[in-house]
Protein backbone atom coordinates (compact mmCIF):
# COMPACT_ATOMS: atom_id res chain seq x y z
CA UNK A 1 0.00 0.00 0.00
CA UNK A 2 1.43 3.52 -0.82
CA UNK A 3 1.33 6.56 1.02
CA UNK A 4 1.16 9.91 -0.90
CA UNK A 5 2.18 12.66 1.25
CA UNK A 6 1.50 15.15 -1.15
CA UNK A 7 0.28 14.92 -4.56
CA UNK A 8 2.27 16.15 -7.83
CA UNK A 9 0.69 18.12 -10.42
CA UNK A 10 -0.97 21.66 -10.19
CA UNK A 11 -0.61 22.67 -6.56
CA UNK A 12 -1.92 25.39 -5.09
CA UNK A 13 -0.19 25.89 -1.58
CA UNK A 14 -2.47 29.16 -0.31
CA UNK A 15 -6.17 28.11 -0.45
CA UNK A 16 -6.11 28.60 3.15
CA UNK A 17 -3.31 26.98 3.70
CA UNK A 18 -4.64 23.88 1.79
CA UNK A 19 -2.78 22.37 -0.92
CA UNK A 20 -4.84 21.43 -3.83
CA UNK A 21 -4.80 19.61 -6.62
CA UNK A 22 -7.19 19.00 -9.71
CA UNK A 23 -6.26 15.69 -12.65
CA UNK A 24 -8.00 14.87 -15.39
CA UNK A 25 -7.65 11.07 -16.81
CA UNK A 26 -8.66 8.07 -19.05
CA UNK A 27 -7.84 4.83 -18.60
CA UNK A 28 -8.78 0.88 -19.78
CA UNK A 29 -9.69 -1.52 -16.90
CA UNK A 30 -8.01 -0.58 -14.22
CA UNK A 31 -6.78 -2.32 -11.07
CA UNK A 32 -6.07 0.46 -8.60
CA UNK A 33 -3.39 -0.09 -5.97
CA UNK A 34 -4.61 1.02 -2.35
CA UNK A 35 -3.18 3.96 -1.14
CA UNK A 36 -4.23 6.44 1.60
CA UNK A 37 -3.25 10.41 2.07
CA UNK A 38 -3.94 13.08 4.40
CA UNK A 39 -6.85 15.31 3.62
CA UNK A 40 -10.26 14.97 1.36
CA UNK A 41 -10.28 13.56 -2.05
CA UNK A 42 -13.41 14.42 -4.60
CA UNK A 43 -13.67 12.12 -7.21
CA UNK A 44 -15.82 12.98 -10.25
CA UNK A 45 -17.01 9.43 -12.54
CA UNK A 46 -17.75 10.60 -16.17
CA UNK A 47 -17.80 7.16 -17.83
CA UNK A 48 -17.20 3.38 -16.02
CA UNK A 49 -18.24 0.89 -13.90
CA UNK A 50 -16.84 -1.23 -11.28
CA UNK A 51 -16.02 -1.55 -7.83
CA UNK A 52 -14.61 1.42 -5.17
CA UNK A 53 -12.80 -0.29 -2.09
CA UNK A 54 -12.75 2.38 1.16
CA UNK A 55 -12.10 0.46 4.28
CA UNK A 56 -13.99 -2.56 4.97
CA UNK A 57 -16.77 -1.47 2.19
CA UNK A 58 -17.34 -2.29 -1.44
CA UNK A 59 -19.12 0.16 -3.38
CA UNK A 60 -20.90 -0.30 -6.63
CA UNK A 61 -19.33 2.66 -8.59
CA UNK A 62 -21.47 3.32 -11.89
CA UNK A 63 -20.80 6.50 -13.80
CA UNK A 64 -21.64 9.41 -12.96
CA UNK A 65 -20.97 9.42 -9.81
CA UNK A 66 -19.54 11.93 -6.90
CA UNK A 67 -17.29 10.79 -4.64
CA UNK A 68 -16.31 12.50 -1.31
CA UNK A 69 -13.96 10.85 1.21
CA UNK A 70 -11.53 10.64 3.97
CA UNK A 71 -8.34 10.16 2.14
CA UNK A 72 -6.24 8.35 5.51
CA UNK A 73 -8.94 5.33 4.52
CA UNK A 74 -7.07 2.83 2.27
CA UNK A 75 -8.65 3.00 -1.02
CA UNK A 76 -8.59 2.28 -4.70
CA UNK A 77 -10.82 1.16 -7.89
CA UNK A 78 -11.14 -1.31 -10.17
CA UNK A 79 -12.90 -0.77 -13.54
CA UNK A 80 -13.98 -2.23 -16.44
CA UNK A 81 -13.88 -0.98 -19.81
CA UNK A 82 -13.17 2.70 -20.10
CA UNK A 83 -12.83 4.76 -16.92
CA UNK A 84 -12.59 8.60 -17.02
CA UNK A 85 -12.45 10.36 -13.67
CA UNK A 86 -11.94 14.48 -12.38
CA UNK A 87 -9.68 13.57 -8.89
CA UNK A 88 -9.58 16.73 -6.67
CA UNK A 89 -7.49 16.51 -3.73
CA UNK A 90 -7.70 18.78 -0.99
CA UNK A 91 -4.25 18.33 1.50
CA UNK A 92 -4.84 19.72 5.13
CA UNK A 93 -1.80 19.86 7.38
CA UNK A 94 -4.39 19.53 10.68
CA UNK A 95 -7.40 18.39 12.11
CA UNK A 96 -7.86 21.81 13.69
CA UNK A 97 -7.07 23.39 10.41
CA UNK A 98 -9.59 21.48 8.40
CA UNK A 99 -12.50 22.24 11.37
CA UNK A 100 -11.62 26.41 11.33
CA UNK A 101 -11.94 26.31 8.00
CA UNK A 102 -14.97 27.69 5.67
CA UNK A 103 -15.39 23.92 4.25
CA UNK A 104 -18.99 23.02 4.08
CA UNK A 105 -20.68 20.98 7.24
CA UNK A 106 -20.19 17.47 5.64
CA UNK A 107 -16.38 17.94 4.38
CA UNK A 108 -15.72 19.12 8.09
CA UNK A 109 -17.20 15.61 9.20
CA UNK A 110 -15.54 13.78 6.81
CA UNK A 111 -12.24 14.61 6.81
CA UNK A 112 -12.28 14.11 10.93
CA UNK A 113 -14.09 10.34 10.87
CA UNK A 114 -13.45 7.15 8.75
CA UNK A 115 -16.60 8.41 5.91
CA UNK A 116 -17.57 8.19 2.18
CA UNK A 117 -20.28 10.00 1.00
CA UNK A 118 -21.85 8.67 -2.88
CA UNK A 119 -23.76 10.40 -4.88
CA UNK A 120 -25.78 9.61 -8.52
CA UNK A 121 -25.43 12.94 -10.46
CA UNK A 122 -28.12 13.67 -12.27
CA UNK A 123 -28.19 14.20 -16.17
CA UNK A 124 -28.85 18.06 -15.64
CA UNK A 125 -25.36 18.57 -13.13
CA UNK A 126 -22.60 16.43 -15.00
CA UNK A 127 -21.65 19.33 -17.53
CA UNK A 128 -21.51 21.59 -14.61
CA UNK A 129 -19.21 19.18 -13.03
CA UNK A 130 -16.69 18.75 -15.51
CA UNK A 131 -16.94 22.51 -16.91
CA UNK A 132 -16.18 23.23 -12.66
CA UNK A 133 -13.46 20.94 -12.66
CA UNK A 134 -12.13 21.86 -15.83
CA UNK A 135 -11.87 25.42 -14.32
CA UNK A 136 -10.15 24.34 -11.04
CA UNK A 137 -7.54 22.95 -13.06
CA UNK A 138 -7.09 25.48 -15.78
CA UNK A 139 -6.62 27.97 -12.53
CA UNK A 140 -4.20 25.83 -10.93
CA UNK A 141 -1.88 26.08 -13.86
CA UNK A 142 -2.44 29.39 -15.33
CA UNK A 143 -2.44 31.16 -12.15
CA UNK A 144 -3.51 34.08 -12.96
CA UNK A 145 -4.42 36.91 -10.76
CA UNK A 146 -7.10 35.80 -8.39
CA UNK A 147 -6.75 32.35 -9.00
CA UNK A 148 -6.74 31.11 -5.19
CA UNK A 149 -9.90 33.11 -4.97
CA UNK A 150 -11.62 31.74 -7.93
CA UNK A 151 -10.25 27.78 -7.04
CA UNK A 152 -11.57 28.19 -3.57
CA UNK A 153 -15.12 28.92 -4.63
CA UNK A 154 -14.84 26.74 -7.47
CA UNK A 155 -14.60 24.29 -4.76
CA UNK A 156 -16.77 25.36 -2.30
CA UNK A 157 -19.74 24.84 -5.01
CA UNK A 158 -18.55 21.15 -6.00
CA UNK A 159 -18.61 20.06 -2.18
CA UNK A 160 -21.94 21.94 -1.74
CA UNK A 161 -23.09 19.61 -5.00
CA UNK A 162 -21.66 17.01 -3.32
CA UNK A 163 -23.90 17.34 -0.26
CA UNK A 164 -27.09 17.72 -2.00
CA UNK A 165 -26.59 14.64 -3.54
CA UNK A 166 -24.69 12.57 -1.08
CA UNK A 167 -25.67 8.81 0.70
CA UNK A 168 -24.13 8.71 4.10
CA UNK A 169 -22.42 5.34 5.18
CA UNK A 170 -22.84 4.93 8.50
CA UNK A 171 -21.48 1.17 8.61
CA UNK A 172 -17.90 1.86 10.59
CA UNK A 173 -19.57 3.07 13.81
CA UNK A 174 -22.62 1.44 13.23
CA UNK A 175 -20.61 -1.99 13.51
CA UNK A 176 -19.44 -1.25 17.16
CA UNK A 177 -23.03 0.04 17.79
CA UNK A 178 -21.51 3.46 18.45
CA UNK A 179 -23.76 6.79 17.65
CA UNK A 180 -23.17 7.45 13.69
CA UNK A 181 -20.44 9.29 13.35
CA UNK A 182 -22.06 12.17 11.63
CA UNK A 183 -24.37 13.06 14.94
CA UNK A 184 -24.39 16.30 15.74
CA UNK A 185 -24.05 14.98 19.50
CA UNK A 186 -20.68 13.85 18.99
CA UNK A 187 -18.52 16.21 20.19
CA UNK A 188 -15.28 18.18 18.62
CA UNK A 189 -13.16 16.28 20.92
CA UNK A 190 -14.43 12.76 20.48
CA UNK A 191 -13.76 13.35 16.44
CA UNK A 192 -10.46 14.76 17.59
CA UNK A 193 -9.88 11.57 19.27
CA UNK A 194 -11.14 8.49 16.76
CA UNK A 195 -9.99 10.27 14.31
CA UNK A 196 -6.34 10.63 15.49
CA UNK A 197 -6.82 6.63 16.97
CA UNK A 198 -7.80 5.54 13.44
CA UNK A 199 -4.57 7.07 11.84
CA UNK A 200 -2.10 5.76 14.42
CA UNK A 201 -3.11 2.15 15.10
CA UNK A 202 0.48 0.98 14.38
CA UNK A 203 1.34 3.13 17.18
CA UNK A 204 1.51 3.57 21.33
CA UNK A 205 -2.45 3.92 21.70
CA UNK A 206 -2.43 3.58 25.70
CA UNK A 207 -4.13 6.04 27.61
CA UNK A 208 -1.00 7.14 28.76
CA UNK A 209 -0.28 7.95 25.22
CA UNK A 210 -3.59 9.47 24.54
CA UNK A 211 -3.61 11.23 27.12
CA UNK A 212 -0.20 12.52 26.54
CA UNK A 213 -1.17 13.67 23.19
CA UNK A 214 -4.50 15.42 24.22
CA UNK A 215 -3.75 17.12 27.81
CA UNK A 216 -5.81 15.04 29.68
CA UNK A 217 -5.88 12.82 32.62
CA UNK A 218 -5.89 9.13 31.22
CA UNK A 219 -9.31 8.94 33.39
CA UNK A 220 -10.62 11.36 31.11
CA UNK A 221 -9.48 9.49 27.62
CA UNK A 222 -10.71 6.13 29.27
CA UNK A 223 -14.52 7.65 30.48
CA UNK A 224 -14.37 9.52 26.88
CA UNK A 225 -13.92 6.32 24.78
CA UNK A 226 -16.32 4.20 27.14
CA UNK A 227 -19.29 6.92 26.77
CA UNK A 228 -18.75 7.40 23.09
CA UNK A 229 -18.63 3.53 21.79
CA UNK A 230 -19.88 1.69 25.24
CA UNK A 231 -16.61 -0.64 24.64
CA UNK A 232 -13.48 -0.03 26.78
CA UNK A 233 -10.69 1.50 25.23
CA UNK A 234 -8.21 -1.24 24.69
CA UNK A 235 -11.52 -3.57 23.14
CA UNK A 236 -12.56 -0.23 20.99
CA UNK A 237 -8.84 -0.02 19.60
CA UNK A 238 -8.58 -3.96 18.78
CA UNK A 239 -11.81 -3.56 16.94
CA UNK A 240 -10.61 -0.81 14.74
CA UNK A 241 -7.19 -2.68 14.01
CA UNK A 242 -8.98 -5.68 13.16
CA UNK A 243 -11.08 -3.65 10.78
CA UNK A 244 -8.13 -2.05 9.26
CA UNK A 245 -6.92 -5.71 8.80
CA UNK A 246 -10.10 -6.57 7.18
CA UNK A 247 -9.83 -3.79 4.85
CA UNK A 248 -5.91 -4.73 3.86
CA UNK A 249 -6.78 -8.39 3.21
CA UNK A 250 -9.91 -7.76 1.42
CA UNK A 251 -7.71 -4.87 -1.22
CA UNK A 252 -3.76 -5.97 -1.11
CA UNK A 253 -1.57 -9.19 -1.29
CA UNK A 254 0.50 -8.30 1.42
CA UNK A 255 1.45 -10.60 3.99
CA UNK A 256 -0.44 -11.50 7.00
CA UNK A 257 2.87 -10.29 9.18
CA UNK A 258 3.24 -7.08 7.54
CA UNK A 259 -0.90 -6.27 8.09
CA UNK A 260 -0.43 -7.30 11.63
CA UNK A 261 2.46 -5.21 11.59
CA UNK A 262 1.11 -2.01 10.18
CA UNK A 263 -2.22 -2.42 12.26
CA UNK A 264 -0.28 -2.50 15.58
CA UNK A 265 -0.27 -5.90 16.50
CA UNK A 266 3.14 -7.74 15.95
CA UNK A 267 3.08 -10.64 17.47
CA UNK A 268 1.42 -12.72 14.81
CA UNK A 269 0.10 -15.01 16.72
CA UNK A 270 -1.71 -12.82 18.79
CA UNK A 271 -2.90 -10.86 15.68
CA UNK A 272 -4.56 -14.40 14.20
CA UNK A 273 -6.12 -14.93 17.94
CA UNK A 274 -7.45 -11.60 18.04
CA UNK A 275 -8.63 -11.39 14.66
CA UNK A 276 -10.17 -15.07 14.89
CA UNK A 277 -12.23 -13.99 18.27
CA UNK A 278 -13.64 -10.90 16.67
CA UNK A 279 -13.97 -11.88 13.08
CA UNK A 280 -14.71 -15.79 13.51
CA UNK A 281 -12.00 -17.19 11.16
CA UNK A 282 -8.43 -16.55 10.54
CA UNK A 283 -7.20 -14.12 8.59
CA UNK A 284 -6.31 -16.44 5.83
CA UNK A 285 -9.67 -17.91 5.65
CA UNK A 286 -11.14 -14.53 5.36
CA UNK A 287 -8.92 -13.50 2.53
CA UNK A 288 -9.66 -16.19 0.72
CA UNK A 289 -13.30 -14.98 1.04
CA UNK A 290 -12.43 -11.89 -0.90
CA UNK A 291 -9.84 -13.69 -3.09
CA UNK A 292 -11.20 -12.04 -6.37
CA UNK A 293 -10.77 -8.21 -4.75
CA UNK A 294 -7.06 -8.67 -4.01
CA UNK A 295 -4.98 -6.38 -5.53
CA UNK A 296 -2.14 -7.99 -7.56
Amino acid sequence: MKWLPRWEGNLCLEIQEQAVSCVHAVFENVVGMPHYHRGLEILYCLSGNGTFYFGNQSIPYNAPALLFFNGLIPHTAHMEGRYERWNIWIETSSFEQAVQSNMPPLAKQLITVSEIAVGTVPAELTNILSSTCESVAYELKNRSPFYEEIVYYQLLTIMLIAERLVDIQHKRHNSLGMEGPLNKSRTLEQLYLFNYIDANLADDLSAKALADKFHYSEQHIYRTIKKATGKTLGDYIKHRRIERAKALLQTTNMSITSIADIVGIADITQFSRTFRSIVGCAPSQYRRLFADAVVS
